[in-house]
């Protein structure tokens, strides 16, 4: 079921570079942030999508899928950032980080990604993995991020900054009319 009201809102919104949905388990995220993501195709911008299936989610299982999602809709993107993860692993990641973020700005690419199920990240290095490519990313990478909860994101920061969109089990509340 479309949401019309809400990708009206999102539309509108612009491209913040954060779009966060956290509800309860049934309430739509991942319908929503599958809409939203169309949208955004059809308006021209690269899409991915990843999805944190499972427990581990270390630092270099992240990165190396964030990578590699964002290279599904750039080919021709972070080959060589996921060879210098899997090659020199643990000391890197903030150079992959950076790396990530400054081949983003130099593109002339938009890319939206959906992070699905973010809830299941419980280590503390990707958390902060994800708020330092918030905090010093650019307008190129907008993320949409599912959850349960809006533990571990930098909220506060990108609020102030405008660069926030927030949805939550209120607004994805079915109504009866």
């Amino acid at each position: 079921m479309a949401r019309t009201q809400l990708l009206a809102r999102l539309r509108r919104s612009g491209h913040r570079r954060l779009v966060l949905i956290h509800t309860p388990a049934g309430f739509g995220k991942s319908a929503l942030a599958a809409q939203r993501l169309a949208a955004l195709r059809e308006e021209g911008v690269a899409t991915a999508w990843l999805t944190i299936d499972n427990d581990d989610n270390t630092l270099i299982w992240f990165l190396t899928h964030l990578i590699e999602s964002i290279a599904v809709a750039q080919p021709t993107f972070g080959r060589e950032l996921v060879r210098e993860l899997q090659v020199h692993g643990d000391g890197r990641e903030r150079y992959v980080l950076t790396s990530l973020i400054d081949d983003l700005h130099s593109s002339d690419h938009h890319v939206a990604l959906v992070i699905d199920d973010w809830h299941r990240v419980s280590n503390e290095d990707t958390r902060s993995a994800l708020a330092f490519l918030l905090e010093h990313g650019c307008h190129h990478l907008h993320l949409i991020v599912t959850s349960r909860t809006r533990l571990g994101l930098p909220l506060s920061r990108m609020s102030v900054h405008n660069e926030l969109v927030e949805i939550d089990s209120a607004a994805l509340r079915f109504d009866v009319r």
